[in-house]
């Protein structure tokens, strides 16, 4: 039986474990509450492709570019000389459904005053849409 190891592309495993070292000096370079936000996601032509999950993580992570390069000069020898970063919209699906909205809740006196709005409207179809609302909010209680 072969081992999974030997499976996988040797380059493939290079390539992970040279990003996920990366990812971690770009996160310890950055607070702790970036670091469910973004990740290093590709190095192509010495630039480090950093994925985030809304604009606003992004614009905090333009604040550290220089720290990162200087942090990635250090400590690595990949040559990166700048840093791109992508947005990753829907990145957390349950976080983005959208909410029910309340109904908003008028009174008969709310009711009242459209009625007389609309008794004081010339505009015919206006009028009759303003008393239509009237009744309908009137209905409602």
């Amino acid at each position: 039986m072969k081992r999974l190891s030997s499976l996988i592309n040797p380059e493939l495993t290079r390539r992970t474990h040279q990003l996920e070292r990366i990812d971690q000096l770009l996160k310890s370079t950055l607070p702790v509450a970036a670091h469910q936000h973004i990740q290093a996601v590709n190095i192509a032509d010495r630039e480090l492709v950093v994925t985030s999950d809304s604009p606003a993580w992004s614009t905090r992570l333009r604040l550290h570019i220089n720290d990162i390069l200087y942090m990635l000069d250090q400590y690595t020898d990949y040559g990166i000389t700048s840093i791109h970063i992508r947005l990753l919209r829907n990145r957390n699906p349950a976080r983005s459904t959208p909410t029910q909205k309340k109904p908003i809740l008028l009174s008969k006196n709310s009711s009242q005053a459209i009625k007389q709005a609309a008794e004081s409207v010339s505009d015919p179809d206006l009028k009759n849409s303003l008393l239509k609302l009237s009744k309908r909010i009137a209905s409602d209680q």
